[in-house]
């Protein structure tokens, strides 16, 4: 995707990517400054927009709007003067009442078919309340919160991983690319560290076909030192069974 992963910060606020691009671009985020403060403008933006309520258009209102338009005819261009002398003498043209109130109510239609087309499309893109839309914000809001912290680290036996914890959020997020898929039976399991070496479950996931991953961890980082990520039984164990393939120190 090279330099055209930049242009998919709108795409990804309002939550257009498919899954592939979405993992792609969330782990460009990990290291793209400029990307990230773009998405911040971005989605509050969004988020101030799906508070607007949609609006049901009056019956007939594209039969009225077609039918005035069809009414009224275009002004010809007025000719500019020759000379400066012409210009104090130039005809003023004067538009006739009714014309103008006709040009007004036009406009008038138009703007407001307009706003109930865009009142209508916020609320289509709020309705999308799902599992995935949730955790796309989720990621969003701590990757692009102002106190993000990043830190990035191969994965034993293959992949890369970058792990960004913000203390505003309460939250942080694991970014997988070219990770294999877990053996069958198995998954990948995410844990918060504290400084004695205590783990507490995060949560678990399987990457998906390209490899990839981008999920927010579960509970709070407060308190951990590091987080890390196991291979574990389906389903997930409440302990480490096995050595950590990604640890990454993310505390004092």
């Amino acid at each position: 995707m090279t330099e055209s992963i930049h242009l998919l910060t709108g795409a990804y606020a309002v939550d257009a990517l498919d899954g592939d691009e979405r993992a792609e671009f969330e782990g460009h985020l990990t290291g793209c400054d400029d990307c990230r403060e773009e998405l911040r403008g971005l989605t509050e933006t969004a988020a101030r927009l799906a508070g607007a309520e949609a609006v049901v258009p009056p019956a007939g209102l594209k039969t009225s709007v077609l039918s005035q338009i069809d009414s009224v005819r275009q002004l010809p261009p007025l000719t500019p003067p020759e000379s400066a002398a012409d210009e104090a003498i130039a005809p003023v043209v004067e538009l006739r009442p009714r014309r103008t109130s006709r040009l007004l109510s036009v406009a008038a239609v138009v703007l407001a078919v307009a706003a109930v087309s865009l009142s209508l499309l916020l609320a289509q893109a709020r309705s999308k309340n799902t599992e995935l839309s949730a955790q796309a914000q989720s990621v969003a809001q701590v990757l692009t919160a102002a106190d993000a912290h990043t830190v990035t680290s191969e994965f034993a036996g293959g992949g890369r991983g970058a792990v960004t914890v913000s203390a505003t959020q309460g939250s942080a997020v694991l970014v997988a690319t070219a990770l294999p898929s877990p053996p069958s039976g198995q998954t990948y399991e995410m844990w918060f560290i504290d400084a004695d070496g205590k783990a507490r479950a995060a949560g678990t996931f399987v990457p998906g076909p390209n490899g990839s991953a981008a999920l927010p961890l579960t509970g709070s980082p407060a308190g951990s030192a590091a987080v890390g990520v196991t291979v574990e039984p389906a389903g997930g164990s409440t302990q480490p069974t096995t050595k950590p393939i990604l640890a990454v120190q993310t505390g004092p």
